[in-house]
């Protein structure tokens, strides 16, 4: 079995694009420039430094691993620091069937769940009570602090790092694949492919998480794709989804709705048992409210300025 520890999510891509993606993942949508480190992880890198293509390829093709791959001391450090703790994907599976469930106004749609796992159901997905699969692709669903995305598609699991078969991913985008490939063809399932993307989001404030969530989504995208088309997506239709992914999962404080402002580290302060506070925000206001992008609508928006709408502000 392939495991994710073996072959990072940067290598694969630069394997099957080289650098005709990774730029696009790595723009920070919001500021204009590239996303941040914002993590002292990386000895000889400074947290308020952009992440540059050539810091990441080259020979530094395995710099940037999943949070499996990393030694326990990361680990536990990125826990103390960030409270970083991946869940496992049987349970991202019973939570997006909730969802769904809810949705479609009965159980066992996409799998059936068993001890820490699940089994494919094999039947089409059934759309009842004039709901149709179309608006199902369209429902905007997001990951909140999102680490690698392991919510919106599930290619490994983020406690063993084995890789899960394209027929039995569970994630949000990853079922919404999965109604395109049982309801469209040919150019249809390349446009309605496009828009199960644009309806996924994420957001998350270190940067190496960042990329390697963009590079699953990306990834996982192609995979479908390919499962699907029997080839690969093209170098253009490649790069249209990643300026999509770009926009629909950004870099933020998820306390301020602004970009990440990183200041030198203070950890005087503790507060739960063994849980430091770095006080790296800082002052919110010299930071840019994060813009993301709705795509039905083909606008800008701030994160902020559809959290008050929600809230009734």
């Amino acid at each position: 079995m392939k495991n994710i520890a073996a072959d990072t999510p940067v290598r694969q891509i630069f394997d099957v694009y080289r650098g005709a993606v990774l730029p696009i993942l790595l723009k920070d949508k919001t500021t204009g420039k590239n996303i941040l480190w914002a993590t002292d992880e990386y000895d000889v890198i400074s947290p308020k430094s952009e992440i540059e293509f050539k810091d990441i390829t080259g020979g530094s093709l395995m710099l940037v691993r999943p949070r499996i791959a990393k030694t326990l001391d990361a680990q536990r450090d990125r826990t103390k620091k960030r409270a970083e703790v991946f869940t496992p994907s049987w349970i991202c599976n019973q939570m997006n069937n909730a969802l769904d469930d809810d949705y479609l106004g009965y159980t066992g749609a996409f799998n059936t769940e068993g001890d820490k796992a699940w089994t494919r159901n094999r039947k089409k997905i059934q759309f009842n009570d004039g709901k149709t699969w179309q608006e199902y692709v369209d429902q905007t669903r997001l990951e909140i602090t999102c680490g690698e995305a392991p919510f919106v598609t599930s290619r490994y699991n983020p406690t063993d790092g084995n890789f899960i078969e394209v027929k039995d991913r569970i994630g949000f985008l990853d079922r919404k694949l999965r109604v395109v490939e049982e309801n469209a063809d040919g150019d249809e399932y390349k446009k309605w492919s496009m828009r199960s993307l644009e309806s996924c989001y994420g957001y998350e404030y270190q940067g190496d998480n960042l990329l390697i969530a963009r590079i699953n989504v990306f990834l996982s995208w192609t995979e479908h794709w390919e499962k699907k088309l029997g080839e690969k997506p093209d170098r253009t239709t490649a790069r249209s989804a990643a300026n999509v992914i770009a926009w629909n999962f950004w870099q933020m404080d998820g306390l301020t709705g602004r970009t990440p402002q990183i200041k030198e580290k203070n950890c005087g302060q503790m507060t739960l048992p063994g849980f430091e506070v770095e006080n790296e925000t800082g002052d919110s206001d010299a930071t840019e409210e994060c813009l993301i992008y709705d795509w039905r609508s083909h606008c800008k928006r701030t994160y902020n300025s559809l959290k008050s709408k929600e809230n009734g502000k």
